[in-house]
Order: C-alpha cells, then sequence, then structure tokens
C-alpha cells in the first residue's frame, strides 16, 4: 500500500511549517490581547480569539461604571447608615442602604449584612459585574441602571461594572481611581455643610439672603436643600435663621443657596457669615 508523505519545501509552504505559523500567530494574537488588560484563557484556539476582541476598549482597560467602589478607603460625606437630608439612608456616597446594617471597617472594607444599591445615570447595554471581597462572599447583580449588591455578613472591597462580556476567567484587573477621582464623582450628586460650621454670603438689591458654598464640581443637577438652621452676622448683629431655601443653583466653582428669608433692617448689599446650629445643611442631587 502506497504511504502518503507530507509536502515540505524549502519555501515553508508544507503543512508543519503552517501549524508553526498559526501557533505563533494564535500566541502573538492572544499576548496583543492581554495587553490590551484583557485576560485571554491558556488553550485558547485561533478561531476563539475573536470573542475577546470584543472585550478591548480603546483605552485598553475598560472603564468601572461605579462611582465609590473601593470600599476600602470609600468617600462618605456623612457617617455610614446616614441620611442624605431625606429618609434614605446610605452606606457610603453614591450607595444606598436598602436593608440591614453596613459598617466600615477602616483601610479594609464595607461589612454588609444586607442589600446596598447604586442608580447610574444611564442604563448601559450588556455589562458584568464583580465584587471583590476582604472576607466572607457577596453577590452583584444590574437590573437596569441598578446594581445591587447582597451579602450576609462579608466585607466587601471593591466592586465594579464593566461594559461588555467577561467571565471570572478574563474579567479585567481592578483599578483603584485614586480618593481625589472618587471624591469628585460622589460631590456631583450630595454635599453638606457640617453643624456648626460657617457660609459666606450677601444680602441682595432686596435684602434678602443667598449662601455661597464653594463646591469643587458642578452637580449633576441643581440640588435640593434642606433647612438652614443657625444665626447670620450682618453688620455686626446676629440674627436667626431657621428657613429653607428657594433655591439652590449648582455652579462650577460653587454652589449658591437662596432665600426668600427677609433679614429685618436695610442692610442690602452687605456680606455675610451664615453659622450653622447643631443641624447640618444637606444638598442632595442623587439618584
Amino acid at each position: 500500500m502506497p504511504v502518503a508523505r507530507i509536502p515540505t519545501s524549502s519555501s515553508g509552504t508544507g503543512i508543519y511549517q503552517q501549524i508553526t505559523r498559526l501557533t505563533n500567530a494564535r500566541d502573538a494574537i492572544a499576548a496583543a490581547i492581554a495587553a490590551k488588560g484583557v485576560s485571554v484563557p491558556s488553550g485558547t484556539k485561533l478561531d476563539g480569539l475573536a470573542a475577546y476582541v470584543g472585550n478591548i476598549s480603546s483605552g485598553g482597560q475598560p472603564r468601572n461604571l461605579l462611582d465609590n467602589s473601593w470600599f476600602a478607603a470609600p468617600i462618605y460625606q456623612v457617617d455610614v447608615g446616614e441620611t442624605h437630608g431625606g429618609t434614605q439612608t446610605y452606606a457610603v456616597d453614591r450607595w444606598k442602604l436598602v436593608s440591614g446594617q453596613a459598617n466600615y471597617e477602616v483601610n479594609t472594607g464595607l461589612a454588609l449584612n444586607g442589600t446596598i444599591s447604586q442608580v447610574l445615570e444611564t442604563t448601559p447595554g450588556t455589562t458584568s459585574a464583580f465584587v471583590g471581597m476582604a472576607s466572607g462572599t457577596a453577590t452583584i447583580t444590574r437590573s437596569g441602571n441598578t446594581v445591587t449588591i447582597q451579602s450576609s455578613g462579608g466585607v466587601i472591597k471593591w466592586a465594579a461594572l464593566y461594559e461588555g462580556t467577561y467571565t471570572a476567567d478574563n474579567m479585567p484587573e481592578y483599578q483603584y481611581k485614586g480618593y481625589a477621582a472618587e471624591e469628585l464623582e460622589c460631590k456631583r450628586y450630595f454635599g453638606v455643610v457640617d453643624d456648626w460650621e460657617s457660609a459666606q454670603g450677601a444680602i441682595d438689591w432686596e435684602n434678602k439672603l443667598a449662601l455661597f458654598i464653594p463646591w469643587p464640581v458642578q452637580m449633576r443637577i441643581d440640588p435640593t436643600g434642606t433647612v438652614v438652621n443657625g444665626s447670620i452676622i450682618v453688620d455686626g448683629t446676629y440674627v436667626g435663621i431657621n428657613n429653607s431655601p428657594s433655591a439652590v443653583i449648582s455652579y462650577n466653582n460653587h454652589v449658591n443657596v437662596r432665600f426668600d428669608y427677609t433679614v429685618d433692617g436695610d442692610h442690602k448689599s452687605r456680606p455675610v457669615v451664615v453659622t450653622l446650629g447643631n443641624t447640618p445643611f444637606y444638598f442632595s442631587a442623587d439618584l
């Protein structure tokens, strides 16, 4: 019986040479994909690499859609479990405490025995959600524009929501945005002037009060403000105030708080200092 021979040639057109070239091409493509921040499981065949190419973002690392997601050092402008001026309590900024209890463990994470959620400004397309734990377990899910984390006593270190399809085998490495970046994101949604603190203001041409709160970023929308309770110093005189603002307007470097409250006497165009009492002033553009 004749024996089939595998063709070879010095020009490298033989089947072994072709297999070697394809193997090298597979390794090179996998390495290029990995260099863009997308992990490729070992053993993935050449025709399977296309699925991972789709996970490459223009910047290499997919953008985490969640705010304040590094729970080892989160932003919390009020204490864990307090409200932002309404009835909804928050675990930390941007994360509502839907049920149960949460406690921040310094430099470790958020201990959660219950449920927290974050509402996004828009509803993304296909996404993949992940949660990293310091201890215990937790689940993370997305429905529409709401991301929910549930745990029974676990300590959450980080959370991430990426556009695209990822698995535990090829999920991007979590990257902390940095405290300053996270703080700016949070301050687009919520702010507070603590009790006993002071704010600069002025009496306008109608003898009405306006406050100017320096703020590092323009908020998502003009926020809603709570009652201002404290005292005003104008022309050396103390005047009490316990009024809700008529408007709170956000600009790119400050928040303007306006009142229909009329100051007794003629103090038009005068600078004032408002000192709060034992109640903070909250202004919220939370979702």
